[in-house]
């Protein structure tokens, strides 16, 4: 395609539009949300528009989680369907702050134990540590058990604790985490936006990116105790079948789909 596009790039477009409707079934079309009222909303929408022959948003129900859930569980009748499991943890208010060092801890995490333990070694799809102002969320796609999910996420804190890498190692990785900083705030009215997204100013991420670069070894294995206590919550969520809902996990909330 790249060797066509610079001769063609209409050919191209068509080739990609082909293939995305050639992929994308439209049949049967199910969607599974999480989130606020009014960003659901916005999200129906947006995928009715999408997908214009099947039922508008107004037919379409929606059944908000009850507020405070800590934990919930939805089952899908479609028997192909594999677990998609998410666990949040929340520090806003707590001994703990986002700092640079603390995203560096989460792409370590992300690309020495969970993609290991849950990509190499249980053949999920994927896995990837997200660390926002206040939370962090561990998830991961296509895994074939819940409890086994949760017991690898349990031993996330032992690994960080006993963490050996080298601080050639460890830069390598700092320095592809800064690289994709850099991707997203390259553009100064994107930097601006960004910031006051996450309720901080320029200064701050600036402040952000320097902590990212001077992050060592000894300051993501001192996370061990953080990653302990967000996973001693217990938030989490998962999407899966009826064989694969067969957990011990004390869910708070079950929703099977019909």
């Amino acid at each position: 395609l790249q060797s066509m596009y610079a001769e063609s790039p209409e050919a191209v477009a068509d080739m990609l539009q082909a293939l995305a409707i050639s992929l994308a079934d439209r049949d049967g079309l199910m969607v599974y949300m999480q989130g606020y009222e009014g960003a659901l909303e916005e999200m129906l929408s947006a995928i009715t528009q999408a997908f214009p022959h099947t039922e508008d948003a107004r037919q379409l129900s929606t059944r908000p989680t009850a507020k405070g859930t800590r934990s919930a569980l939805v089952v899908t009748p479609q028997a192909e369907a594999t677990v998609h499991y998410l666990q949040a943890g929340v520090f806003d208010g707590t001994q703990w702050a986002r700092s640079g060092q603390m995203d560096i801890m989460g792409r370590v995490l992300q690309n020495g134990y969970l993609l290991p333990e849950l990509r190499n070694k249980r053949g999920a799809y994927g896995a990837q540590v997200v660390v926002e102002n206040g939370y962090i969320t561990l998830g991961a796609s296509g895994v074939s058990s819940i409890d086994e999910t949760w017991q690898v996420l349990l031993g996330a804190g032992d690994y960080l604790r006993g963490l050996n890498m080298t601080q050639d190692y460890l830069d390598a990785i700092i320095v592809s985490a800064v690289s994709t900083f850099d991707q997203y705030n390259s553009s100064g009215d994107y930097y601006a936006m960004e910031a006051d997204m996450s309720g901080q100013n320029t200064e701050w991420l600036i402040s952000h990116r320097a902590e990212m670069l001077s992050t060592t070894v000894e300051d993501v294995k001192a996370y061990a105790g953080f990653i302990d206590a967000m996973i001693r919550q217990e938030r989490v969520f998962a999407y899966t079948n009826e064989q694969g809902a067969k957990c011990s996990f004390p869910f708070s909330e079950i929703t099977t789909l019909r």
